[in-house]
């Protein structure tokens, strides 16, 4: 799904529904290129997000933090965090993204407190992204 404009509240936080109560998971498809403001604006949301860039090169912006990334490198961004993308090194490029509720992690937390999904990331999620 692309959505070409992002609305969100004054605190900035995302006000699309991210699946539903039933099934709480929903899948984009951002080419960055097509949004709005040829970004994906500076917002949070109560999900987890993991992303993976499939084509170009992407800065996210998360917190103080900023990753640059290329097609197959991918990022998971916290509940909460505020976050953006946009396009580096004048690339043209897309991501898809996974944003789950967080009733879908372990109840425990890993000493840096982000939640423990699994004891084997690569197991959990890899068989989600091959598309």
């Amino acid at each position: 799904m692309q959505f070409t404009h992002m609305a969100v509240d004054n605190s900035q936080r995302e006000l699309t529904p991210h699946g539903t109560t039933e099934f709480p998971l929903a899948v984009y498809m951002t080419q960055l290129r097509l949004k709005l403001l040829g970004y994906v604006e500076w917002h949070w949301h109560n999900e987890l997000q993991l992303c993976l860039v499939t084509q170009g090169i992407i800065g996210f912006e998360v917190g103080d933090y900023t990753e640059i990334l290329r097609a197959g490198e991918g990022i998971f961004i916290n509940a909460s965090i505020m976050h953006k993308a946009s396009n580096a090194e004048g690339s043209d490029g897309a991501y898809i993204c996974l944003d789950f509720h967080t009733r879908y992690t372990r109840s425990g937390r890993s000493r840096a407190g982000v939640p423990l999904l699994s004891r084997n990331p690569q197991k959990t999620f890899l068989p989600l992204l091959w598309y």
